[in-house]
C-alpha cells in the first residue's frame, strides 16, 4: 500500500514522480511530452495536430486558471507547493523537450 506525504509530514497529498496508468509508454510524469502524446494519438488513430492542439490549449489555460486560481481554492499551502514545483518538471509545461 503507498504512503500519502501526509503519513510522513503532515502535508495531504502524494508524492509520486510516477502516474498510476501508463501515458502511451512511460508512466513517468516527466516523460509526458508532446513525442509521447504524438505516439498515443497514432495509437488511438487520432490526428496528431489535433491532439498536440489540444493539449497546448489545454496547458495554457489550466496555467492561466492555475495562477489566479491556486490562492482561492481550499488547498493546504504545501500542496499549492508540491503542485508548483510540479509543473516545473513537465516538458509539456514548460516547452523544453
Amino acid at each position: 500500500m503507498s504512503r500519502t506525504a501526509a503519513d510522513k509530514s503532515g502535508d495531504p497529498y502524494i508524492a509520486n514522480e510516477k502516474s498510476t496508468l501508463t501515458f502511451s509508454r512511460t508512466k513517468d510524469f516527466t516523460g509526458f511530452t508532446t513525442d509521447e502524446l504524438a505516439h498515443l494519438s497514432a495509437k488511438a488513430n487520432l490526428a496528431k495536430r489535433l491532439v498536440l492542439d489540444t493539449a497546448n490549449e489545454t496547458v495554457a489555460l489550466f496555467m492561466e486558471r492555475w495562477e489566479t486560481e491556486k490562492t482561492n481554492l481550499p488547498m493546504h499551502n504545501d500542496v499549492v507547493g508540491a503542485i508548483d514545483r510540479h509543473l516545473t518538471t513537465l516538458t509539456i509545461v514548460t516547452g523544453k523537450e
